[in-house]
């Protein structure tokens, strides 16, 4: 199963970008994490704030272009005060889950531009 992933980098802007990086998660048949659970991407801990369900109505399904699942599943994740406190860098960020072989449709804000 693929998921959608938000992962709230947390305050104001980091390096003056939002603070969302985005991408795709395969997790293939294990279960969905559930809220206040916690996933580590590498060496980036995160902590589920929110499951989403969407299931999109047929007619948007045929008029897209691309195939479109008809039920898909977004987590909103954050990353713990400890973490936010590190000193981490959205270049360092990036290294860390482009380097997962899970993870796919990376965009980090302020270090690279939005292709879709």
């Amino acid at each position: 199963m693929r998921v959608g992933i938000a992962l709230d980098l947390g305050g104001g802007d980091i390096d003056g970008a939002e603070p969302t990086v985005e991408f795709a998660w395969e997790i293939g048949a294990l279960p969905l994490p559930r809220g206040g659970e916690r996933i580590a991407f590498g060496e980036l801990f995160t902590v589920v704030r929110l499951v989403q369900y969407l299931c999109p109505d047929a007619d948007y399904i045929a008029s897209r272009e691309v195939k479109i699942d008809p039920v898909t599943v977004e987590l909103r994740l954050a990353l713990p005060k400890a973490f936010r406190e590190a000193g981490f860098t959205l270049p360092e960020l990036r290294a860390t889950l482009a380097g997962l072989p899970c993870v796919s449709e990376l965009y980090v804000p302020g270090v690279e531009r939005r292709t879709a």
